[in-house]
């Protein structure tokens, strides 16, 4: 019996140990693991480009926490990408801003946002402890389907005022 219990003792410690190595994995851990280039900028923020079809652009990635950042299920990672610039000393068309409050009312995953004077970004967030290699590409891939579609339907705004 005792030594049953000893078993059980030291497969829940191993246990432990694992989800403890798992919690402390790191953006950057993940991009290695999935082989994906990257360029570490300042803020803990990662540069990655994303090419589908011929087409290469850039996600930020960064790893975020909710709270003090001292529990790891509460650290998330976000990714963020630009959309379309906004027009150097205009403002942005009203109905452009309508469309993007539709586009966040229907989209799943995600969101589109206005960044002051800089320009209009697609972003997503998922939790770092569930994040995996393949999850991680899947993010990626979302984050340039997402603009592009995005970007499609809100150009012609920014063209016509």
């Amino acid at each position: 019996m005792l030594r049953i219990f000893v078993s059980l003792m030291l497969a829940l410690a191993l246990l432990t140990q694992g989800a403890q190595a798992q919690a402390r994995k790191t953006l950057e851990s993940l991009l290695k693991e999935a082989e994906i280039e990257y360029t570490a900028i300042e803020g803990g923020e990662f540069k990655i480009p994303v090419t589908l079809e011929n087409e290469t652009l850039v996600v930020i990635a960064k790893e975020v926490a909710i709270g003090d950042g001292t529990v790891d299920s509460l650290k998330l990672l976000h990714f963020y990408t630009l959309v379309v610039e906004v027009p150097k000393g205009g403002a942005m068309p009203a109905q452009m801003l309508k469309k993007m409050a539709e586009i966040n009312d229907s989209i799943f995953v995600g969101k589109v946002s206005l960044a002051g004077d800089v320009g209009v970004f697609y972003s997503s967030s998922m939790w770092l402890q569930n994040a995996t290699a393949e999850l991680l590409i899947q993010e990626l891939v979302l984050a340039h389907i997402q603009r592009n579609q995005m970007k499609k339907t809100l150009q012609p705004f920014l063209e016509e005022g």
